[in-house]
């Protein structure tokens, strides 16, 4: 999700998760499982709202790409379904909550120094950057 300052990118939304996985960073985009009825669009909104206070609306999520490599994440295999949105962040408050510790918004100078909890997680941010901001997002 990035984060807009009336016409300035001020950011990407970044998690930090409560546990490290497996020696990993403890760095990430938002996201989830999907819940029993619930849509993979629905699920992005839900959990982006329940890890970092933000809300927006399923017309708004850009669906990016999946990432299905069988080794993505430690816990088991799954797939990822990306999705990208911009966010007005006028008098919007981050809060973190859910397997969140925190909710921040990074600014894109700042990205290349973070550790993230899931190897791809710096390439969903790099897609989103390259595909929705048109922009290179690590330099």
């Amino acid at each position: 999700v990035a984060a807009i300052n009336g016409t300035e990118l001020a950011g990407i939304v970044i998690i930090e998760r409560r546990q490290a996985f497996h020696g990993g960073g403890s760095h990430g985009v938002p996201g989830g499982f999907v819940n029993v009825g619930e849509s993979v669009e629905e699920a992005a909104v839900r959990e982006l709202r329940e890890e970092t206070g933000l809300s927006v609306a399923v017309a708004n999520v850009e669906q990016l790409r999946v990432f299905s490599d069988p080794h993505r994440d430690p816990r088991r295999a799954n797939a990822a379904v990306v999705f990208g949105a911009k966010i007005q962040m006028q008098n919007v408050a981050l809060r973190s909550g859910d397997d969140a510790k925190a909710a921040t918004v990074v600014p894109l100078s700042k990205l290349s120094s973070l550790s993230f909890a899931f190897a791809d997680h710096k390439q969903m941010i790099m897609l989103f950057c390259e595909r929705v901001l048109k922009t290179a997002c690590f330099t």
